[in-house]
């Protein structure tokens, strides 16, 4: 909601919230392929939102802007997570997790206009409190890039009850400089984090010419930087790593980015690569430090990306009827490595460091897509407006099953078989092209206040099952040599009992 006093002072409040609750019982004996240990699982999670924000808006003349914000994200989670069958790692019983990251802050962003169409200066300075609380029983895996499973030892529980209070001062200053065609705009963003100590330093630059043909090209880059402890989503799984203090380096990235773009009355036509590259990335890693007491983090990791887009757009004049849409194809290659060592210490307790097997190589990043094509085409006629979005992409890379173990213990103990998978090289292959067919038809009333759109859409039209993961029956070893698609195990599967096919539908109000 906006208020405005007069021409030169306004209020704006922002508010948003959202609830989901989950909770699943499982008392059924699994039979059926599915991993026996899972029988009589009890997970619970109960995750809340409340977003507000108060943006005081002075504008004492079309040269001068000033904006106070003050905000705060008060998030609540609570997670439960119960295995009780015999066999199953203790640090797996009784997982409970009740965090509740809160989040204030005020911002102060102001724009000069120095030079009327000539020289523009935009900046800020801001301080958030990150005040984190946590209580209950969390777990820790003590081994990465080897097999491990729920019946082994490579897993500790970890007891919580921290309140995490961070602070982070910050500002950042933007000069936009611009002559005929020729657009320049350094940058500059900097951040304190007090409980580590660090200090980003972030400069960036963009710079784009327009030619009288409507052709622009652009270049731009910059150094990025990230405090992972601020985290609250990565909090809510591990609220242990919000503590990692002066040992700990912020995450940092530098991105390169170049263009060109051509319009031609409603047509635009643009073609971007890119290359981006990221360093001391936090990596999950239980070891004693130097110091001798255990930490649960290391900067080690790093990826590379690098792709190009090309995007054909089509525009139409506000509240004319007629075509419109887009067509773009995108090329990315995304390389990761944790960067860890790779050994295994025995130390006598409970406590199994293990690094990571892979940790010195290159391989795919979970995310990755290297091709994505998509198609979105509609047409406005009147009130009504329909809509057709098309999906073409490869599959993210999946790490394979190269071989299995059985588990001597659960044999022992009921007189059965149990065999678990063992894991190759990660993400090193991928699983078949997927497509989606999506439809929107929607129906617009304006008014003198604003509109009401109504919408209804189908998500999948075909009903379209990809294959998205590759299963494993605990009853069977691993048969080689079988087809990886029929009988077998491992083999690739959908998930045949998912809603694929999902109609949806809304209503939008402006005001």
């Amino acid at each position: 909601m906006k208020y405005l006093f007069n021409n030169d002072h306004s209020l704006t409040l922002f508010a948003m919230g959202s609830k989901d609750y989950f909770k699943l019982l499982n008392d059924e004996t699994v039979n059926d392929g599915r991993d026996p240990l899972l029988t009589g699982i009890r997970a619970q999670t109960d995750q809340q939102t409340h977003g507000q924000g108060l943006y005081y808006t002075y504008r004492p003349s079309e040269h001068v802007q000033n904006k106070l914000i003050f905000y705060a994200s008060l998030k609540q989670n609570y997670l439960s997570l119960n295995m009780p069958a015999p066999g199953v790692n203790i640090a797996f019983k009784g997982v409970e997790i009740d965090s509740r990251p809160y989040i204030f802050g005020f911002m102060d962003k102001f724009k000069v206009t120095a030079v009327k169409k000539y020289f523009e200066i935009r900046g800020g300075i801001e301080y958030t409190l990150y005040d984190f609380v946590s209580k209950g029983k969390t777990l820790e895996s003590t081994a990465r890039g080897v097999t491990t499973d729920i019946s082994e030892n490579d897993f500790i529980p970890v007891l919580l009850d921290n309140t995490v209070i961070n602070h982070v001062v910050g500002g950042y200053l933007e000069p936009k400089i611009t002559y005929a065609g020729l657009t320049i705009i350094p940058g500059f963003r900097s951040e304190y984090l007090n409980r580590s100590g660090k200090v980003t330093w972030d400069p960036r630059l963009l710079i784009s010419y327009e030619f009288p043909t409507e052709t622009t090209i652009s270049v731009a880059g910059g150094k990025y930087s990230y405090f992972f402890q601020t985290n609250s989503n990565f909090f809510d799984a591990s609220p242990q790593y919000a503590k990692e203090g002066k040992r700990s380096n912020y995450e940092w990235a530098f991105h390169r980015v170049a263009g060109i773009e051509q319009t031609i009355k409603l047509f635009k036509l643009k073609v971007e690569g890119f290359w981006n590259e990221f360093f001391d990335l936090t990596e999950r890693y239980v070891h004693i430090g130097r110091n001798g007491m255990l930490r649960y983090t290391m900067n080690s990791g790093g990826i590379r990306a690098c792709g190009a887009e090309i995007m054909l757009k089509k525009d139409r004049r506000e509240n004319e009827d007629g075509l419109f849409g887009w067509i773009s194809y995108t090329f990315t290659k995304s390389m990761y490595r944790s960067g860890l060592p790779y050994y295994f210490v025995d130390d006598g307790t409970n406590v199994k460091q293990s690094g990571d097997l892979w940790g010195r190589y290159w391989h795919p990043y979970q995310f990755e897509q290297n091709h994505n094509v998509k198609v979105i085409l509609g047409y406005a006629y009147g009130k009504h407006t329909f809509t057709g979005k098309f999906l073409l992409y490869t599959s993210s890379p999946y790490t394979p099953i190269v071989w299995f173990r059985e588990d001597e213990q659960y044999h022992i103990d009921t007189g059965l078989y149990r065999f678990y998978p063992v894991y190759g090289r990660p993400n090193s292959r991928h699983f078949p092209v997927d497509h989606r067919l999506d439809f929107r038809y929607s129906h617009t009333t304006n008014y003198s206040w604003g509109y009401v759109t109504l919408y209804v859409e189908i998500i999948n039209v075909y009903n379209n099952r990809p294959i998205i993961m590759e299963s494993w029956d605990y009853r069977l070893p691993m048969y080689p040599g079988l087809s990886r698609v029929g009988p077998g195990n491992p083999r690739k599967a959908s998930f045949s009992d998912s809603v694929a096919f999902i109609p949806n539908f809304g209503v939008e109000v402006k005001f």
